[in-house]
């Protein structure tokens, strides 16, 4: 069996990028080792609304698209309230499943040709292209691969080497009903219960909740230790205006995961490229990978298309995706690893002072105009310039500044 492209799971990264090379008029095969697009669920489904304006997506249907928030609330252990808040919305709040079939039916109208129930066991270069042995010993042989896996990094991890830091999330979806739950706010907490990272409550639209966390397991920590944690400690009954047992209660879809940190140095090699979490494309900040690599597929299409085309070496292909991954959002990932690293320096007191801080009015001003999910450390710089009570507090607790914002 034959194709140009061999890409390695039905994932958002991988139907995406499926979908821009077979528009480009090449064949496409499509390997997802799961019987549905889709499924498991392992993420929070809260997406940048610059989804939407990546080639070929547009607005995305109205079924999959449950929710659009503008604003976020940060509430710290302590009970400091930082308010975020957009002009207009920001975020998106999708049904996951959904938008993953959604990327995948655009994909299959180019003629991707989508295998469900395939897994990949290896890969190995060749002279005549890239052969992928499938599970039960067939053989695709391709002039590219694109692993993009999810956050096993299985072949990823062999072919690339592994590294990084991995989160573990634990969430569920659960009915509230009425309009106890402001339907525009994504509220995050801080504290204990998520060691390393934070918990959130996420509206739905529709009166329910998505509730979960994420923690560093270097705490060693189980998962529903540190959830039972926070639906017990967390002022959830004064701040959505309904306590933890009835979120428990209430709940009826699990949803857990890993989430892998730290971007990798290059994300190509000869003819195997790396995507989504296998390319450690999760943002350091918030845990979202959606949008960072939908919009790095988009722009490395093009040194893809020659390498396909001949018109560039596998070689000079590879130079080309890495320098734009490094110029790009590869080194927009990597800053932010430095915020992710202030951020446990930090004690509560300091995170105190810091929401207080960046509640001035001037700060909120210009958090309102620059404020950037998907590009946090760009507009954190632009704070640490403006603000010298800022520039006070990360020195108390780093000395060496030039780790952080040079």
């Amino acid at each position: 069996m034959r194709s140009d492209v061999v890409v390695i799971g039905g994932g958002p990264a991988g139907s995406y990028a499926s979908y821009l090379l077979a528009r480009e008029g090449f064949s496409v095969t499509l390997l997802e080792e799961h019987q549905e697009i889709g499924h498991p669920v392992q993420c929070a489904g809260l997406i940048n609304i610059r989804v939407e304006e990546l080639p070929g997506i547009g607005p995305l249907p109205p079924h999959v698209v449950l929710n659009r928030v503008r604003r976020a609330f940060v509430h710290s252990a302590r009970g400091a309230v930082l308010k975020v808040e957009g002009r207009e919305e920001k975020s998106l709040v999708v049904d996951r499943a959904l938008f993953d079939q959604h990327l995948t039916h655009l994909a299959a109208t180019e003629g991707v040709e989508c295998c469900l129930k395939c897994r990949a066991e290896g890969i190995k270069e060749m002279e005549d292209g890239v052969r992928v042995r499938l599970r039960g010993g067939e053989e695709v042989l391709s002039d590219l691969v694109i692993i993009a896996e999810g956050s096993t990094g299985r072949l990823a991890g062999k072919l690339f080497g592994r590294g990084g830091e991995v989160l573990v999330g634990l969430g569920f979806e659960c009915a509230i009903g009425g309009d106890r739950v402001e339907k525009d706010t994504v509220h995050l907490f801080l504290g204990p219960f998520a060691p390393g990272f934070f918990a959130w409550a996420i509206p739905r639209g529709d009166g329910g909740l998505r509730v979960g966390l994420a923690y560093s397991p270097r705490e060693g920590l189980g998962m529903e230790c540190t959830l039972g944690r926070f639906l017990k400690e967390a002022p959830l009954k004064e701040i959505l205006g309904v306590g933890g047992r009835e979120l428990e209660r209430s709940s009826y879809q699990i949803v857990a995961g890993s989430i892998p940190v730290g971007p990798r140095e290059e994300i190509m090699r000869g003819r195997v490229l790396l995507l989504g979490d296998s390319a450690r494309m999760a943002k350091p900040t918030t845990g979202g990978g959606i949008y960072p690599a939908l919009s790095t597929a988009a722009k490395i299409s093009e040194p893809l298309r020659r390498m396909l085309e001949g018109e560039l070496s596998p070689s000079s292909a590879s130079r080309r995706v890495n320098a734009q991954w490094k110029r790009g959002m590869g080194k927009e990932l990597k800053s932010s690893m430095k915020l992710r690293e202030l951020y446990l320096a930090l004690g509560d007191d300091e995170i105190d002072r810091l929401i207080e801080a960046l509640s001035r009015q001037e700060v909120q001003r210009y958090i309102s105009e620059k404020g950037d999910i998907d590009k946090p450390f760009r507009l954190a710089l632009g704070i640490y310039r403006r603000s010298e009570e800022i520039r006070r507090i990360v020195h108390s607790r780093i000395r060496d500044l030039g780790r952080i914002f040079i």
